[in-house]
């Protein structure tokens, strides 16, 4: 027993169990240590990856808003470095530029897409985009502006992922790390948004007063103000104050923001909107237009000015127009834009002895020949022109017509289709017209002369007729033309995509923009009753009808003046009839219709005034006006979504 207790009160060797059971513990905690430090970098790592792949959806949305910012139409005219393929509503496919310029895109066409099929991951320098994302790229889904989805904002989701192997060709998204995505609804602002944007010069010019009913939102640098009469269905926004209007005549929703009302800054962050700020949105479209193959750059010295007219099929025509002799104002006189004159049938030229012919016919379209006679010139014949007067012109009919020194002592003899000008050449180096083809897909047309948009008496072969009879150029497109002169409206101007009675409806596809260096009149020769629709702006000019200015004949009491569209102008002291009775200059003011064309005000605006076409488009190269950009969404989203497509239309 003694030996037993001996036994049990020993302790040799406790001491190594100690360290044994110890060593055993601390190996154990050391391995849950590591463990739970390597779990922890691995959540920080991939934590840190998700936020990368993030990163590169946000790098998206920013590389194309920045886009916007240049081209509020990018979405129309170019397919995005990183954009999936695009599925045309008519069969095309157009996939992502793999060069430093853009894929093209046809203007106006819908379009879907299958799948996220192209990956981004920057250039790193002002060729492409702006980013360079080192193993991450991004992917872009577009959805433009809808009449038919009730949206007014471009729609783009981002997508961003790790790639594989950031050299390759295409990009592989690493399918062991998730992507994710952002979806965002922006929408730029441009002076087509208001129905009289106005930035003028207090020292030089009183404020506009209106005296008549406003349909869309107004916006001056300085004061805006009402006759009696006036009326507004839209926001009115003025840097110092808004007067003569409240009550009944501000119809709801409508607002004033100025400096005695809810602030302007409230509305407009970036104020005021100078013109200045704007930049100079004719020099972007020069270059843009330069681009085009071929160039829709039309720039030449001896030219008097240049008529562009647009036609239902898509294409649109350009002449090269001159004065037989010196050098007047286009929007004072017509000048002469041909030859697009024939002879009708063989025509013997009497002797230059006195003798005349009683008519000669010509084909074409010889409006700009004097109804009262003049100096035309027929040729060439056997390498020759003859010189030739007319006592009267009726329709396409040139009557009492003599040689008087050309054709000497014998009869001149000269064929059918040989040219009638008015010009001394005769025989003219240009084509006639000087371009005929389609409005070019980024939407650019630019003129370094004087240019006259539409024509008051048909253009044979190239005029449409709009609902009422009357000749008329009908856009079918989408483009801005800028001219470095005046723009001159020759003619009506309807769009293709208008419903056939009154203009409201229809699938709101087509847009006119027209930007002017100096005046946009209406001209002398202009119908006596007018029908037009564009988005216009002059950025030193006026905007104004050119016999009420100069005080010119009046356009008589059954005169009409319809526009559709929206006007932005440094010079406010345009107008439309001076004076009153049959005395006045200008068109009779009853009979004058602006009307906004972007549905600003919403259904509080008459049925008569509800057009929409600027609420769904914007002119392409329009100035942005930063600061009054709208974003109506921005969150994240499963990396799966793509945007409604739009349907085609």
């Amino acid at each position: 027993m003694r030996k037993l207790k001996r036994f049990f009160s020993r302790e040799e060797g406790m001491a190594m169990a100690t360290v044994v059971m110890m060593t055993g513990v601390l190996t154990i905690l050391s391995i849950v240590l590591i463990d739970q430090v390597t779990s922890e970098t691995t959540r920080a790592g991939t934590a840190v990856k998700n936020d990368a792949v993030y990163q590169a959806a946000e790098a998206g949305i920013n590389d194309y808003v920045a886009k916007l910012t240049e081209d509020p139409q990018f979405y129309d005219h170019y397919v995005a470095k990183g954009e999936s393929t695009r599925l045309g509503s008519n069969g095309a496919t157009v996939a992502h530029s793999t060069s430093t310029t853009p894929s093209v895109w046809p203007a106006g066409l819908r379009w879907s897409y299958a799948s996220k099929d192209w990956w981004f991951a920057g250039a790193g320098n002002a060729a492409g985009n702006s980013t360079s994302l080192r193993g991450y790229a991004y992917n872009l889904m577009i959805s433009p502006p809808s009449e038919a989805l009730g949206t007014s904002y471009v729609d783009i989701v981002s997508t961003g992922c790790k790639v594989v192997d950031q050299n390759a060709t295409p990009l592989q998204c690493d399918s062991k790390l998730a992507k994710r995505a952002i979806e965002i609804r922006v929408r730029r602002s441009t002076p087509a948004d208001f129905q009289y944007m106005i930035d003028y010069d207090p020292t030089k010019y009183d404020p506009v007063c209106y005296g008549s009913t406003l349909y869309g939102k107004v916006y001056s640098t300085h004061d805006i103000c009402f006759n009696p009469s006036g009326e507004s269905y839209g926001d009115l926004m003025a840097e110092d104050t808004v007067s003569g209007i409240s009550g009944s005549r501000l119809h709801s929703p409508a607002r004033i923001y100025d400096r005695t009302h809810p602030d302007i800054g409230t509305v407009i962050r970036n104020h005021p909107i100078t013109f200045a700020s704007l930049g100079d949105p004719s020099l972007d479209l020069k270059r843009s237009a330069a681009l085009n193959s071929p160039s829709t750059d039309f720039e030449d010295s001896s030219a008097n000015a240049w008529r562009i007219n647009f036609s239902s099929n898509g294409n649109f025509q350009v002449w090269k127009c001159v004065f037989p002799s010196g050098s007047p104002d286009p929007a004072s006189s017509q000048p002469y834009c041909g030859p697009d004159v024939t002879l009708t049938s063989a025509t013997t030229l009497p002797r230059s002895n006195g003798s005349t012919i009683s008519t000669v016919s010509v084909t074409g379209n010889p409006e700009a020949f004097p109804t009262g006679g003049g100096t035309i010139y027929i040729g060439p014949s056997s390498s020759r022109t003859d010189t030739v007067t007319y006592q009267s012109r009726s329709g396409n009919t040139l009557n009492q017509v003599a040689c008087p020194s050309t054709c000497g002592s014998s009869t001149r003899l000269h064929g059918a289709g040989e040219k009638v000008s008015m010009i001394s050449t005769g025989i003219t180096t240009w084509s006639v017209p000087y371009f005929n083809g389609p409005i070019p897909s980024n939407g650019a047309i630019y003129t370094g002369q004087d240019t006259i948009i539409s024509w008051p008496t048909s253009i044979t072969g190239y005029s449409s007729t709009s609902h009422d009879g009357s000749p008329s150029s009908m856009v079918n497109g989408r483009l801005t033309v800028a001219t470095a002169g005046d723009m001159i409206i020759g003619g009506d101007v309807h769009y293709a995509s208008e419903a056939a009675t009154d203009g409201i409806g229809g699938p709101d596809d087509d847009v006119l923009g027209l930007i002017a260096k100096g005046n946009i009149w209406l001209p002398k020769y202009a119908p006596t009753n007018l029908w037009w629709r564009a988005a216009t702006m002059s950025i030193t000019g006026i905007w104004s009808d050119y016999n009420c200015t100069n005080r010119g004949a009046y356009r008589g009491n059954s005169s009409t003046m319809t526009f559709v569209g929206t006007s932005a102008f440094t010079n406010p002291s345009g107008c439309m009839q001076y004076g009153s009775g049959s005395s006045s200059s200008g068109y009779n003011i009853d009979g004058v219709s602006r009307i906004a064309d972007d549905a600003s005000a919403g259904a509080a605006v008459p049925s008569y005034a509800q057009y929409d076409a600027l609420k769904f488009l914007f002119p392409p190269w329009f100035p942005v006006i930063n600061g009054m950009e709208t974003t109506v969404l921005f969150h994240e989203v499963a990396p799966d979504t793509m945007p409604t497509a739009v349907p085609a239309g």
